[in-house]
């Protein structure tokens, strides 16, 4: 095992006289000294050259360290921070109950971790994955909050442009196909459990092919998304609007209270598409299909409603 020494060497003095008759060497161990200095400056290289954003703050959560990374994610510079509370950098997005639940946790077991959203010095938002431990002494006093976080903007947008890709309907941003379907499963579901009545409005345009040939794909293109736009204007908030391809939408009607809630609803939206509307410098006027189905009187499955 390597180990480390210091050694000191001094010259002998004989005391009846000033002549040197010898030496004297002292030895002293430093191996545990050593490996501490090693670790202190591995300890400081890592944190220097993390890629992770590290804050150090007191007892009372104030600012006392950042490293190079917290610069680089946040835009603040050491001494624009050091002294303050890192709630500094709060975007407003987290609630009262969001923060106290975080302090719960990390006031019970020492560590808390989860996603948030924090803002830089330039007022951008951006998502970061944050780990906070608590360093304590032998007496369980509170000495330090340890912060570590990583910028997560970046897939996080990914992540969410991938879901949307799967869920929703890219020309009229409304829910596609399997999204809906999954929506009337989750209803099915709630309605049974609750011994409650709920609505399915299944509806095409007419003499949408001979708009699309007469005018184009692009005119075809903005009449649906016009008519989303007209359908979701038609109905509640709680209700769900989908397309499930073409020109077929579906409309989700939970919690009615007899079958004719249905058809007002219908008669609605079939007002509101008949209404003219410009498309591609032209005025046209069309209309609409719609077929309804009430659970549990007409079906008690997906398939049967449809």
């Amino acid at each position: 095992v390597e180990r480390y020494f210091l050694m000191r060497l001094t010259p002998y003095v004989h005391s009846q006289g000033h002549s040197i008759d010898g030496a004297v060497m002292t030895i002293l161990d430093i191996s545990e000294r050593k490996v501490s200095e090693e670790r202190l400056k591995l300890s400081a290289s890592v944190f220097e050259h993390a890629s992770e954003a590290t804050v150090i703050t007191d007892a009372d959560n104030r600012i006392i360290s950042v490293n190079p990374a917290f610069t680089r994610i946040t835009g603040f510079a050491p001494h624009e921070v050091v002294g303050k509370n890192p709630n500094m950098l709060s975007s407003g997005l987290q609630d009262g109950d969001f923060y106290k639940r975080m302090w719960d946790v990390l006031i019970t077991t020492g560590s808390w971790k989860g996603e948030i959203r924090n803002k830089r010095k330039n007022g951008e938002i951006y998502t970061e994955w944050l780990s906070i431990n608590v360093l304590m002494d032998k007496r369980g006093k509170v000495l330090r909050h340890i912060g570590v976080f990583s910028d997560i903007t970046d897939s996080k947008k990914a992540q969410e442009t991938i879901e949307r890709q799967a869920n929703f309907d890219n020309l009229t941003k409304l829910p596609n196909r399997n999204l809906t379907m999954d929506r009337l499963g989750q209803l099915l579901l709630s309605s049974r459990r609750e011994g409650r009545m709920f609505g399915v409005l299944f509806m095409d345009l007419d003499n949408f092919k001979a708009i699309n040939d007469s005018l184009g794909h692009h005119a075809g293109d903005e009449l649906l998304i016009k008519t989303a736009a007209r359908i979701r204007g038609a109905v509640r908030d709680v209700d769900s609007v989908g397309r499930m391809g073409g020109d077929e939408f579906i409309v989700l009607l939970p919690n009615i209270s007899t079958t004719d809630d249905a058809a007002v609803v219908s008669d609605k939206i079939l007002a509101e598409v008949h209404q003219p509307v410009d498309i591609a410098g032209h005025t046209i006027q069309t209309g609409a299909s719609i077929g309804i189905t009430v659970y549990p009187v007409d079906g008690d499955s997906a398939e049967s409603l449809l």
